[in-house]
């Protein structure tokens, strides 16, 4: 099945960073410092619209409150139904590039090589590791305990978020790892040499590689049986899983009336939909329903 475009929105004036919802409604955030509710099957914005001080790189919806990490290290947690600020904090002196909730705590990645842990409920700080890696990229927790890290000196780090020691790490992609997805117990790591990685966490072994793109990675997902991979080479790629084995299904660029930039990130609607954003400043819906 062969995804197509849906809709398309260009409302930003900046590029866009980053994408999450709910169904087909989604937020964005975008170098002109807006963040913004769309309804995209519409394409249309909700009546929910925040102008930042400074520019988010990475947001989360998570039960109707939306987490907002800023580029000068403040957090901002959203009520996005009564519209109104619940929290606002600063937690670092550089950019927060990544942010993931587990339970009652949020943790943040941030420019500078640090992890930040957070009481949800006040954002109080319950612990910070610094690694001295430059960005953290990406934050995705493997089981109720472990997260992994992936790092712009290029390793991948897995850190016990109980006794807060660093459990693995392992050497992943030159100048830098950008992107993680756990698929079973198999760890998928994206990276700026543009390669795709599968590891095995627990005995830090990789299993398979592969050169997908001709410039970064910037983001990975699963979607059904396949994987969807978004680069700085301006093309969004669609792959079939077949036992340790990647298959190549759709090349998506603008010729295909796709991103004319770099894209920059991806949103799983269900199976048969997803979106998609980039420095064009376009939000994307593509559909094989």
């Amino acid at each position: 099945m062969i995804f197509q475009k849906k809709q398309e929105i260009r409302e930003h004036n900046g590029a866009i960073y980053s994408i999450d919802g709910s169904s087909f409604f989604v937020f964005t955030s975008a170098a002109d410092k807006f963040v913004v509710k769309w309804n995209i099957q519409e394409a249309v914005q909700e009546k929910f619209a925040i102008k930042m001080d400074h520019t988010s790189y990475k947001l989360v919806l998570h039960e109707q409150k939306l987490f907002i990490g800023s580029n000068k290290g403040e957090l901002y947690v959203i009520d996005t139904v009564n519209r109104v600020v619940e929290l606002q904090r600063k937690i670092a002196d550089t950019a927060i590039y990544s942010l993931v909730l587990k339970g009652e705590q949020i943790v943040l990645g941030t420019a500078d090589g640090t992890v930040y842990f957070l009481a949800a409920d006040t954002l109080q700080e319950n612990k910070q590791l610094s690694f001295s890696c430059g960005k953290i990229r990406d934050l995705i927790f493997l089981n109720d305990q472990l997260l992994a890290l992936a790092c712009q000196d290029g390793f991948v780090r897995i850190v016990n978020t109980e006794t807060f020691e660093l459990e693995h790490q392992f050497f992943a992609h030159e100048k830098g790892a950008n992107s993680l997805l756990q698929i079973d117990n198999k760890l998928f790591s994206a990276g700026k040499d543009a390669h795709l990685k599968v590891w095995n966490w627990q005995s830090e072994e990789l299993l398979s590689s592969w050169p997908l793109h001709y410039e970064a990675i910037y983001d990975i997902k699963q979607i059904g049986d396949k994987l969807i991979t978004a680069s700085r080479d301006k093309s969004i790629k669609i792959w079939k899983l077949d036992d340790s084995q990647i298959k190549p299904l759709q090349k998506i660029t603008a010729k295909e009336k796709g991103h004319s930039h770099s894209v920059n990130a991806l949103y799983i609607i269900d199976e048969f939909n997803f979106c998609s954003v980039g420095d064009d400043r376009r939000i994307i819906w593509w559909s094989c329903s």
